[in-house]
């Protein structure tokens, strides 16, 4: 089987990997659980200080605004905090060139415009509302949209990836 894609990335496709990796550093991981918790501190230290804690519909309305809080508002807010830090005028102050791409896939490994990747070199694979992304080396990373892919040939993809990506694992662990 052998999946083989041309392409050229837009800023979109980009702006999508820059939110991911802003989003996954540790700095940011913080500041979400921050977001997430710091109403529902602020709320249950105002209770006991209070002691308005001894009032049961207090306390259902302070959880349920805890809950609408954790689970609705704090993603909005970080989600908001993502875009200011990674927007379009960020990607074209890069002064990024868009060239087209070749990416193969097959039993031997994966080649990006004629470069060879080997499968038990993969790292791990990232699927996004918009593209894939491919980390090889736990430091580099090819991305292909998922408008070129086609939304019915994600799956199927990503599954032949994992599989090979294993298989080479297998092989490599047996002839250690």
């Amino acid at each position: 089987m052998e999946f083989s894609y041309k392409y050229t990335l837009n800023e979109d496709d980009y702006l999508q990997y820059l939110r991911f990796m802003v989003s996954t550093q540790k700095g940011n991981k913080i500041k979400v659980w921050w977001i997430r918790l710091a109403l529902p501190l602020l709320l249950l230290f105002t209770i006991y200080y209070f002691n308005l804690y001894k009032m049961i519909g207090i306390d259902i309305l302070a959880l349920l605004l805890s809950c609408i809080w954790i689970f609705v508002v704090a993603d909005k807010i970080y989600g908001n905090f993502l875009f200011k830090r990674v927007n379009k005028n960020f990607v074209k102050n890069l002064n990024l060139s868009y060239k087209e791409i070749k990416v193969c896939f097959n039993d031997d490994g994966i080649s990006i415009d004629g470069r060879k990747i080997d499968y038990e070199n993969m790292f791990k694979i990232v699927p996004l509302t918009g593209v894939l992304l491919f980390f090889h080396n736990k430091t580099e990373v090819f991305i292909i949209p998922n408008r070129i892919i086609g939304e019915e040939n994600i799956h199927a993809l990503i599954t032949y990836v994992d599989k090979k990506m294993l298989e080479s694992r297998t092989i490599s662990n047996e002839e250690d």
